[in-house]
């Protein structure tokens, strides 16, 4: 499905259907239902902002944020882009909360500081002796999973951001845990360790791809071999658009829309789980 409005465009690999400006009016007030209703599973119940740590899957502590719901509530695992940290997801990950997640925010192996938060894993890392690159992050990934997977044996989706996004997509090829991806501005960050685009030909799992208009037609040729589940791709129309996870923060233009676009995505993974 292609919808188009206003601020984003919308592409699946399903069909092309041009979507009006009406149309777009009938998803925002979709969404403000959603807002009101599904998505307020968690509306009562008072979030819990905790630290945790739990091993990667070769060994190294990985520090995290935790935002707990419930136990029976799926978790959304958000990994952070170059040089941060989890405090990327300060502002983000309350809001997931808020429409019923529970949130674990990761500080990978490679980064520093965001938001006037240290990256604790990238300290872990280097007391080590450790000196990783972007794919070894992919071990603290596959941590994450485990531990949001012990938690409760409800949808795990990961959302990246930048380097994390690509690293999220490979690792939903391989893990049956991994229920769906939300990859904000993925790309070809691992030269020859790993090729993204390949790894797309096996995904069979909803992903939601947002991508900045300069990014779009590159983010675009790396699902060009993905098969079955539908890809759902997000870019600006009338701005530039922000890289990562950026594009989602409230103080800039494209946020609405596409926090709009990932309502409805995240409704139609939860009524499927269903």
């Amino acid at each position: 499905m292609n919808r188009k409005a206003s601020v984003i465009t919308l592409h699946s690999h399903i069909q092309e259907d041009p979507v009006l400006p009406e149309r777009m009016h009938l998803m925002r007030l979709l969404a403000m239902i959603l807002v009101s209703g599904i998505f307020f599973l968690g509306s009562g119940v008072s979030e819990a902002q905790v630290e945790t740590d739990f091993p990667a899957s070769d060994g190294l502590t990985v520090h995290a944020d935790e935002y707990i719901l419930s136990d029976t509530l799926p978790y959304i695992v958000l990994f952070h882009q170059t040089g941060s940290s989890r405090g990327e997801y300060k502002e983000i990950a309350p809001r997931f909360v808020r429409m019923g997640f529970n949130c674990l925010a990761v500080d990978l192996r490679t980064g520093g500081e965001k938001n006037y938060v240290r990256n604790i894993t990238a300290m872990n890392a280097r007391g080590a002796g450790l000196q990783p690159g972007y794919y070894d992050a992919l071990y603290d990934i596959r941590g994450a999973v485990s531990y949001a997977e012990g938690k409760c044996k409800k949808p795990i989706i990961l959302l990246g951001s930048m380097f994390s996004a690509s690293l999220c997509l490979v690792e939903a090829v391989n893990n049956p845990h991994v229920s769906a991806v939300i990859a904000l501005s993925p790309g070809e960050y691992f030269g020859r360790r790993i090729s993204v685009t390949d790894s797309m030909q096996f995904l069979d799992k909803p992903v939601y791809v947002y991508s900045t208009q300069e990014e779009h037609p590159y983010v675009a040729r790396i699902f060009e071999k993905t098969r079955g589940q539908a890809v759902t791709m997000v870019q600006p129309v009338n701005v530039p658009g922000h890289q990562g996870s950026a594009a989602l923060l409230k103080e800039n233009p494209e946020s609405h829309e596409l926090w709009l676009a990932l309502m409805i995505f995240l409704n139609k993974l939860f009524l499927s789980a269903q």
